[in-house]
């Protein structure tokens, strides 16, 4: 009798006030205690509010009948007798049967249905390992949301800053076909790959041009004649004599600069010509 009113105290306090091995749920609560035989937080099934207590716990594969009786209680590290249970179903089952030959018999049913759930998960985890080994099974992979979310953003990123480039370039084409430079490029409406070519087929008429409009090449014995614009000829020469005015304006600066210092030159060999002189006579 004085078991059970201990084992009635200790359950009110667990069940009322607080337990550190409760985990409250909206359905029924749960305990995580490792020695609970069901999972539930429960007067029946609590491993603490109950002197006599048993169960079945798994241990690298091999299971494991654990007892407690009022008998060792006070004795906390003698308080479960740990029993090795035979890998055969049946005779786990019989060794069961045996050892709690004059418990509760809801008792002994819990921890035989303990033992059952046991064998069926260890049955499944040695099928998935010969899977695995053989290559037939599928291994499973965590998910990590928040890496994968990560990959994404940095891929888009990437693919943006690779597609610039291009959108530039097709920019800038378009604004040379529109005509927006105005006459800063010749040939707007030409792609950057032929424009540089053009540019130096230019600069080669242009130097030809100086001497007369129309140049005369003689490939293989036949003549060719390159047509000029007569607005291409009257820019370049309004160019050249754009350059020969800077030149005549260089050289007048430079004049000017030079006038100067001549002056000084003279003023100098005249104060030294007006300075007087003193003969000095030597006696032989």
């Amino acid at each position: 009798m004085g078991g059970l009113v201990i084992d009635e105290a200790l359950w009110n306090k667990l069940n009322h006030e607080y337990c550190s091995f409760k985990v409250p749920a909206p359905v029924h609560s749960h305990c995580n205690n490792e020695y609970n035989v069901t999972g539930l937080c429960s007067r029946v099934c609590c491993p603490l509010a109950n002197g006599q207590y048993a169960t079945v716990l798994e241990n690298e594969g091999v299971c494991f009948l654990y007892m407690k009786t009022p008998e060792r209680a006070h004795c906390i590290k003698n308080l479960w007798e740990k029993v090795k249970l035979s890998k055969n179903f049946i005779q786990a089952l019989e060794q069961i049967s045996k050892h709690l030959e004059h418990w509760h018999p809801h008792q002994v049913n819990r921890a035989k249905q303990r033992l059952t759930k046991l064998r069926q998960r260890l049955a499944t985890m040695r099928h998935v390992a010969v899977q695995q080994a053989s290559g037939k099974g599928t291994t499973l992979v965590p998910i990590k949301k928040k890496t994968e979310r990560r990959e994404t953003q940095r891929e888009l990123k990437a693919e943006t800053a690779a597609k610039l480039p291009n959108s530039i370039e097709q920019e800038l084409l378009a604004r040379l076909r529109n005509g927006m430079y105005g006459d800063r490029y010749k040939r707007p409406s030409e792609d950057l790959g032929t424009a540089s070519d053009n540019s130096s087929k230019r600069n080669h008429t242009r130097d030809k041009l100086r001497k007369n409009n129309f140049v005369e090449d003689i490939c293989e014995g036949e003549d060719e004649r390159l047509e000029v614009d007569p607005e291409e000829v009257s820019q370049m020469r309004l160019e050249e004599n754009a350059q020969d005015k800077h030149a005549s304006q260089d050289i007048e600066d430079l004049g000017s600069c030079q006038q100067p210092i001549k002056k000084r030159k003279k003023k100098r060999r005249e104060k030294v010509l007006k300075q007087p002189q003193v003969l000095l006579e030597y006696e032989e």
